[in-house]
């Protein structure tokens, strides 16, 4: 009879710590469960450009009997995008202007013609662009007509994503016979994505 109980409490004693063990088994892999799944991050870029002009107005200040009349002044204007291919920059005069000579804020009949060659005849302007890192080299042209842009630059230059600043020199040459006059024009620059 005492091994009989000895035996029952052995197999009691035995089935609990089956049931401990299970239980405990069965807690854990509650706690090592796992479970996954994924998302897609999407990050919508617009494209974008930007045309800044860092200077408001260009101010050239010529005298006859000065440098031989000859004045220059320049500008900044720096073109961004982050297209793939690039921006394209032109310059015209602007729309409000009826030719592409400055005009007399006195008399607007005393005009200063564009240039019509590469260098600046009396009473004449014109303007030069180049990169803002390098240097002018003298070659003037003329400003055109509203409605006739000039190519500044294409993709064959700013071909890329990114900033590119161009520098414009505008100048004029003057003798005795220009009537004495503030002269003025607005120029247009535009900016288009290649």
């Amino acid at each position: 009879m005492k091994q009989f109980k000895k035996s029952k409490i052995a197999f009691d004693v035995f089935a609990a710590s089956a049931i401990v063990t299970l239980g405990a088994t069965a807690f854990s892999a509650a706690f090592a469960a796992e479970d996954s799944d994924t998302q897609i991050i999407n990050v919508a870029v617009d494209e974008s450009l930007t045309i800044t002009i860092h200077d408001d107005a260009i101010d050239l200040f010529p005298s006859a009997s000065v440098d031989n009349g000859l004045a220059t002044s320049n500008g900044d204007v720096t073109v961004g995008t982050n297209n793939a291919l690039g921006a394209s920059l032109y310059i015209e005069m602007d729309s409000s202007m009826a030719s592409n000579s400055l005009v007399g804020q006195t008399v607007s009949s005393n005009t200063i013609a564009p240039t019509a060659s590469t260098t600046l005849g009396n009473n004449t302007w014109g303007y030069e662009a180049y990169a803002a890192n390098s240097s002018a080299t003298g070659t003037w042209s003329a400003v055109p007509v509203s409605g006739s842009p000039t190519e500044i630059y294409g993709s064959g230059v700013f071909g890329t994503p990114g900033e590119l600043t161009y520098r414009f020199e505008y100048g004029t040459k003057v003798d005795f016979a220009l009537p004495a006059d503030t002269y003025s024009g607005t120029v247009l620059y535009t900016a288009t994505t290649n």
